[in-house]
Parts: structure tokens; C-alpha cells; sequence
């Protein structure tokens, strides 16, 4: 019974190290700059881009 309760308490302790430590921490990682944000056609000229380059890419390869 006492390893059951200790293993709770740790549970729990691992989960507020988290909430506390970890989350914030990732929380940061993935947030956006905020050009991104106000900016939403940089998107838009990237995948443009993109498409661009692979369209010539195929059309170079097909023809050889």
C-alpha cells in the first residue's frame, strides 16, 4: 500500500515539475514571431515559391 502511495506522490511531483518547468519552456519554443502573424503572405510567397521551383525542377527533368 505504501509503494502505491508513493508512486502517487511522485506521479504528482513529476506533474507539477512540469506544469512549472517544462511547459513554459515549450510554450516558448513554439510560439510565433510575430511578423508571421501580421504578416500572412510571407506564407503565400514561400509556397509559391516552392511550387515555382518544383514545377521548373519537373519540366527540367522531363525533358532530358
Amino acid at each position: 500500500m505504501q509503494d502505491l502511495e508513493q508512486k502517487l506522490k511522485e506521479r504528482e511531483a513529476l506533474e507539477g515539475a512540469y506544469g512549472t518547468f517544462v511547459e513554459p519552456y515549450v510554450n516558448q519554443a513554439i510560439a510565433l514571431p510575430h511578423e508571421t502573424i501580421t504578416n500572412p503572405q510571407m506564407g503565400l510567397y514561400c509556397a509559391s515559391g516552392w511550387l515555382l521551383l518544383t514545377l521548373i525542377y519537373c519540366h527540367i527533368t522531363k525533358r532530358r
